[in-house]
């Protein structure tokens, strides 16, 4: 028989803290207890993904991931099986493919903007967590990491933001708030939106 698996999912706006708040929690947690799977590992190659009207390449729609692929591998760690993750590269085709070997553990966390708006992933999470930003913050935070940090033009992230980011955000991420069991309003501190997730695990789940 297989031992239970508690599959945890994150999701929230692009600019909530998603990532910062995985990680910091992983750290949390003593070897062997968590396995994490990243959304973003799982994004279609660059040439693949959807266009918009301007022909500009638009990550923020349920098209740009391979669901199909994350289910499965969700599936196999549920099973007990190891799972070979291609790590995102932020579509940089100068950055050379790397890959990570995933074990599995009692709780796996699953984490990226779709995970509570996809059928196939929904229906494996058995607790759900929305992580809950105001839009201009995010924006702030957006800027931040794509102008400032990675160096990307103020208007192309501008553009995305209001052209892709946001649409997919009404549509799809904003809606998944009334199924979720538990919201981090996350304005102010990550380490305390951390401690609150982390408590809001350890009053679920034994471990």
């Amino acid at each position: 028989m297989n031992k239970k698996r508690h599959i945890i999912g994150i999701t929230g706006g692009s600019g909530s803290g998603k990532t910062q708040i995985v990680s910091a929690l992983l750290k949390k947690f003593d070897p062997g207890i968590v396995a994490f799977i990243s959304q973003d590992n799982y994004y279609l190659n660059r040439d693949s993904q959807p266009v918009d009207e301007n022909g500009i390449k638009n990550f923020d729609t349920l098209n740009s991931i391979d669901f199909n692929s994350m289910s499965s591998d969700i599936d196999k760690m549920i099973k007990g099986v190891s799972i070979k993750q291609k790590l995102y590269t932020f579509n940089n085709p100068i950055v050379p493919e790397s890959w990570m070997e995933v074990h599995p553990a009692p709780i796996i966390i699953l984490e990226g903007l779709f995970v509570l708006s996809k059928t196939e992933i929904l229906s494996k999470i058995d607790y759900k967590v929305f992580i809950d930003v105001p839009e201009m913050q995010r924006l702030r935070r957006r800027i931040k990491r794509d102008n400032i940090e990675r160096g990307y033009d103020i208007s192309d992230v501008v553009y995305r933001f209001d052209n892709h980011v946001t649409p997919a955000h009404n549509n799809f991420i904003e809606p998944c708030k009334s199924i979720a069991d538990l919201i981090i309003y996350n304005s102010t501190s990550i380490e305390k939106s951390v401690e609150q997730l982390f408590n809001a695990i350890k009053m679920r789940i034994d471990f």
